[in-house]
């Protein structure tokens, strides 16, 4: 059971895709990282590409490294690399690192299972 449903989802995309108030959307980005639902991640993946305000875009960046799937490493490493803002670069450059962990993780978790599997 989860503590949101796609409700909490939408309403917080929506938040952060037309909300006028730059502070309001860095809030949604926040809330979008809390939940962490692998669905959001294309329309994440979107915001950061759109924009202006540099605490959402590291918000959102950060919101990516918490889903923690290898598809956002694209969008992180020229985030990255581009964004003229230090934070937002900062921002990215933790979610890349976040994600790397968790993905050696899973890979461990998996030699365990399969070295036990064995005969």
């Amino acid at each position: 059971m989860t503590l949101y449903d796609e409700t909490h989802l939408n309403y917080w995309q929506q938040a952060l895709s037309q909300n006028p108030s730059p502070a309001w959307r860095h809030v949604a980005a926040v809330m979008l990282g809390k939940l962490a639902d692998p669905a959001s991640l294309p329309f994440l993946i979107g915001i950061l590409q759109s924009e202006r305000d540099s605490a959402t875009r590291a918000a959102t960046a950060t919101a990516l490294g918490r889903i923690g799937l290898p598809t956002a490493l694209d969008s992180l490493t020229y985030l990255m690399n581009h964004d003229e803002e230090p934070s937002v670069r900062s921002a990215a450059r933790s979610a890349i690192d976040r994600i790397h962990t968790k993905l050696k993780l899973r890979a461990t978790q998996k030699e365990k299972l399969q070295s036990t599997a064995s005969p």
